[in-house]
């Protein structure tokens, strides 16, 4: 599976643009505003249906116009398969698979499965339990379509129970029925997705120790523990409970939706304890093994985006990530530098086909 053909109208800033690119390593090469991102983020949008990001989808609108375009060609399996995706300012995003609309974005998610490594990674130790959250859901969408579906879900059902707890302060009258309509529906999907995600970090968990003995030298022992509300037999009457706290709060406090996982060194919390070194050997190693699981798990070699990392590593993670891409077994490859020179030492001696676009 690979990104044959990309094309541009209007998004960020490209104006209009084509590429067509290697089915193993592709390097963007130049300077600090010339749209290398942008591409890795056309990229992810075509695969999972959004960007990184997390503005609105009328924001990657190149500034003065009123829409954008983002066309590319797959080919999986042997055959080509067109996805697009645009917005107009106003109108409700279109995403198409061969020119057919698609009648829910989730029935997309997974097809291309797609593993994006970036500078920014590391807040995955340094913020909140909602960034970790995301990370392994994100794993899990990718991998499972019941996942995705139960998740969407039980998200709806929160913003909706939320919102008439909000409503019920307001009019100071308690609508019981309908809360224990909401609650028997959060309780339900909750439940399976601590399941998952309790069963995910059982597959996980040997990838990423590999990866990060590979990565770090192996001269620590890295961990990932998972902490939830779920794993107490009496969370469903606790969480009923609670109920009075949260019509006094107006939000619900328990959940799957407060979930968390404790990444650690030496049993140790490495967002305490760990050096800057340590940190990104974490989260490479976390990436590393979320692109073996996905491989595992859907049968397909992902797509692999590497931003900027060149300027946020050192020598020997370098060394480790190069040689880690240059293995024949591994999928198709977009990564990004500011320094043309430098990017070309690094592929010289690659067995895999490269190739290198110069964006100005």
């Amino acid at each position: 599976m690979h990104l044959t053909a990309l094309h541009l109208r209007h998004f960020r800033n490209h104006s209009e643009q084509d590429w067509q690119f290697s089915p193993a390593v592709n390097a963007l090469v130049g300077p600090n505003g010339s749209g290398k991102t942008n591409v890795l983020e056309a990229i992810y949008l075509l695969c999972l249906t959004k960007t990184s990001a997390s503005w609105p989808d009328a924001l990657n609108i190149q500034h003065e116009h009123g829409y954008f375009q983002v066309d590319g060609w797959f080919t999986k399996n042997e055959v080509s398969e067109r996805i697009t995706c645009s917005v107009q300012l106003g109108q409700k995003k279109a995403f198409l698979h061969d020119l057919i609309p698609y009648e829910r974005l989730l029935d997309h998610v997974g097809k291309f499965p797609l593993v994006f490594l970036s500078p920014e990674d590391t807040d995955l130790i340094r913020d909140s339990s909602e960034g970790r959250r995301k990370f392994v859901d994100g794993i899990l969408s990718q991998a499972s379509p019941h996942f995705l579906q139960d998740y969407q879900q039980y998200h709806r059902t929160l913003d909706q129970r939320n919102r008439a707890l909000k409503q019920m302060a307001m009019a100071r009258r308690t609508d019981l029925t309908l809360l224990d309509a909401y609650d028997e529906t959060l309780l339900l999907l909750g439940e399976r997705l601590s399941q998952a995600r309790k069963s995910f970090l059982l597959d996980f968990l040997p990838h990423f120790q590999h990866q990060y003995h590979m990565v770090s030298g192996g001269h620590e022992q890295a961990g990932i523990s998972y902490e939830s509300s779920w794993l107490d037999p009496d969370f469903p009457q606790r969480f009923r409970d609670h109920r009075p706290q949260d019509i006094a709060t107006q939000r619900t406090i328990l959940g799957a939706h407060r979930d968390d996982f404790l990444f650690t060194l030496q049993d140790q919390p490495i967002r305490k304890f760990g050096s800057q070194g340590q940190k990104k050997s974490f989260v490479m190693a976390l990436r590393l093994a979320q692109y073996d699981v996905l491989a595992q798990q859907t049968g397909h070699a992902p797509i692999l985006l590497l931003d900027d990392i060149f300027d946020k590593l050192d020598e020997h993670r370098i060394q480790h990530l190069i040689a880690h891409i240059n293995q024949p077994h591994m999928g198709q490859v977009f990564l990004t530098d500011a320094r043309p020179e430098r990017t070309r030492a690094f592929l010289a001696n690659f067995s895999r086909d490269v190739q290198v676009w110069e964006t100005t």
